[in-house]
Order: C-alpha cells, then sequence, then structure tokens
C-alpha cells in the first residue's frame, strides 16, 4: 500500500514538474525554449516562426526574445548532438546527421564514432 502512494506522489510531481511551450512564452523564458526545442532535436524556428508562435501564444514581447531563444537553441543542440548520439546514427544506418550536421565539420570523435556505428549497422545481419 506504501509502494502505491509513493508511486502516486512521484507520479503527481513529475507530471506537476513539467513545463509547457505555453508557460515559457508566458514566463518571457525565450532561452529556454530554444534550450528545449534543441535538446529535443528539433529544427530551430526562424524568426517569422518564433515571432508567429511568440504573438499566437500572446507572449511577453522582449527586444531580444529571438537571440535568447537562438542562445538557449545552440545549447540544447550541443547536448543532443553528442558522440553517442551520432554512434546511434550510425548503427541505424543514418548517413544525414539531420541538426547535428554542424559536427560533421568538427574535429574530434563525432566522425570517428558515427563511423564506429555505421560500421557495426554493416555487419549486422538483415533479417
Amino acid at each position: 500500500m506504501k509502494l502505491k502512494s509513493f508511486a502516486a506522489i512521484l507520479s503527481v510531481g513529475i507530471v506537476s514538474g513539467c513545463v509547457t511551450q505555453t508557460d515559457l512564452i508566458s514566463q518571457g523564458d525565450y532561452e529556454k525554449l530554444g534550450y528545449y526545442d534543441g535538446q529535443n532535436g528539433s529544427t530551430s524556428l526562424t524568426e517569422p516562426q518564433f515571432n508567429h508562435l511568440i504573438d499566437s501564444a500572446k507572449g511577453k514581447p522582449v527586444a531580444t526574445a529571438f537571440a535568447d531563444y537562438q542562445t538557449g537553441y545552440v545549447q540544447g543542440r550541443d547536448q543532443y548532438c553528442t558522440t553517442e548520439h551520432l554512434f546511434a546514427l550510425g548503427e541505424q544506418g543514418k548517413v544525414n546527421w539531420g541538426i547535428c550536421e554542424y559536427r560533421r565539420e568538427q574535429d574530434g570523435l563525432y566522425l570517428l564514432n558515427w563511423q564506429r556505428g555505421f560500421e557495426r549497422f554493416g555487419k549486422e545481419p538483415n533479417l
């Protein structure tokens, strides 16, 4: 019985901790909005798309809103585009890196990990 009540309390805590896009817009937290978009692997909004989203959600007008969004997006995208993620793309046989394409030009382990994953993809039997 204690386990059920603990699970119920935990699930309420998790649900109440969720922040929606509308919440972030109403709070004027455009950097966090961009961060979540990048961290989820979404394509960055263009400035017209961003302005339309803010207008439709009746967000707070801020002079630096789009720049804040872009700053957050880059931080979130960097969290998403890890060496582990690129390895997984290679394992899936994907040659398009999506929003992580910028990592292809960077020296280091990004290309190496993708290649290792891709080699593993090629060695697995096709069932």
